[in-house]
C-alpha cells in the first residue's frame, strides 16, 4: 500500500470517528438535552424556531439540542438516525409517514399525555383517523401535512412532552 493510500485511509477513519462522536446523544454528566429535529424551508423559519427555543431554554433547567434540517434531506437524515439507534426525541413527520415510523417502534402514543392536559384531540373522532394508527394518536398536527411526534425510544419522554406543549402554544395550536 502506497503512502498516499495510507494517508487517505487514515483521513477516512478519522472523519468517520468525528461523524460518529458528533452524532452521539449521550450525556457527559451534564444535564441532558431534548433533541428536536425539524425541517426548514426558509430562513424565516430557522429564525422563528431559534427564537422559540431560546425562550424555552431561558429556564436553565431546560436544554434543547437543535437539529434544523433542510426539507430536501430530512427523511434521509431521520432514517439514518433511526438506523444508528440515535433518533431525535421530538421531530416532524408527514402524516403519511406515521405508519413507517410506528412500525419501526419509533413513535410514542400521545393519548395519555393529551388527556392529562385536556387537549381536545383524543376525544375527537377526526384526529385518530388522520394522525393515529389502530385508534391511538401518534402525532399532533401543526398544519395540513405535518405532525409533531415524540420518539418512543427517548430517554426523556416528560421533557420531550414539555417542549412539544411549548411549541404547540407558540404555534397557536394549544
Amino acid at each position: 500500500m502506497g503512502k498516499r493510500n495510507i494517508i487517505l485511509l487514515l483521513t477516512f477513519v478519522i472523519f468517520f470517528i468525528f461523524i460518529l462522536t458528533g452524532c452521539s446523544n449521550k450525556d457527559n454528566g451534564e444535564m441532558s438535552s431534548v433533541v428536536f429535529m425539524y425541517w426548514t424551508e426558509t430562513p424565516e423559519e430557522i429564525i422563528q424556531y431559534r427564537r422559540w427555543l431560546d425562550e424555552y431554554t431561558e429556564d436553565k433547567e431546560k436544554k434543547v439540542q437543535r437539529m434544523p434540517t433542510p426539507i430536501g434531506g430530512y427523511e434521509q437524515k431521520l432514517l439514518i438516525l433511526f438506523g444508528a439507534q440515535n433518533p431525535p426525541d421530538l421531530f416532524f413527520l408527514t402524516k403519511e409517514r406515521l405508519p413507517l415510523y410506528k412500525d419501526k417502534g419509533g413513535l410514542l402514543p400521545l393519548d395519555d399525555y393529551l388527556k392529562s392536559e385536556g387537549f381536545p384531540f383524543p376525544d375527537s373522532q377526526q384526529y385518530p383517523e388522520l394522525y393515529g394508527i389502530d385508534g391511538k394518536l401518534y402525532g399532533i398536527p401543526i398544519n395540513d401535512h405535518t405532525v409533531l411526534v415524540i420518539c418512543s425510544k427517548t430517554e426523556k419522554p416528560e421533557e420531550s412532552w414539555e417542549l412539544l406543549k411549548f411549541l404547540l402554544k407558540k404555534m397557536g395550536i394549544f
